[in-house]
């Protein structure tokens, strides 16, 4: 490959990869300006269902790149469902709970999030649920080295 080639290849990954930044910066600060505003609306179930979404969207957004603020906001949405008996919702996350953990790199943790949220994919029939967390168990022990056990889940 020409060194200009080479250059223009770096220039157009450099530009890709701040665009994703920006966008997803921009996607964080509305879910952000959406929580402000769910704050302003009246006590009911259409509320917490706001908040739910809001909070497991913004922990899905921030899992790679801020695994504890993602935890955090996973872990408010998953009192809600809990609280409400949503339990599409409650898998959903562990699931994101789960994903954090692995990104922290605290394998235990993360197994027991995940082992809970198929459990209840499982109980409820909740496909992609379990789709998800059979996809990250076996994640975590292909990387571990322990293949037959990642192959299991798969």
């Amino acid at each position: 490959m020409k060194p200009s080639n080479i250059y223009i290849s770096v220039l157009l990954s450099i530009v890709l990869f701040g665009t994703a930044i920006a966008q997803q910066s921009k996607t964080i600060d509305s879910l952000k300006s959406n929580l402000r505003a769910i704050e302003k609306m009246p006590n009911s179930y259409s509320r917490d269902i706001s908040y739910l979404n809001t909070y497991n969207r913004l922990a899905f957004q921030l899992r790679v790149s801020s695994p504890k603020q993602a935890r955090a906001y996973a872990e408010k949405g998953l009192a809600i469902a809990r609280e409400n008996k949503l339990t599409k919702y409650e898998a959903d996350g562990l699931l994101l709970i789960g994903n954090c953990w692995i990104v922290e790199g605290n394998v235990e943790k993360a197994k027991a999030a995940l082992i809970s949220c198929l459990v209840i994919a499982e109980r409820e029939g909740l496909k992609q649920e379990k789709a998800g967390c059979n996809m990250s168990m076996a994640s975590i022990y292909k990387n571990q080295g322990n293949y037959t056990s990642a192959i299991d889940f798969y």
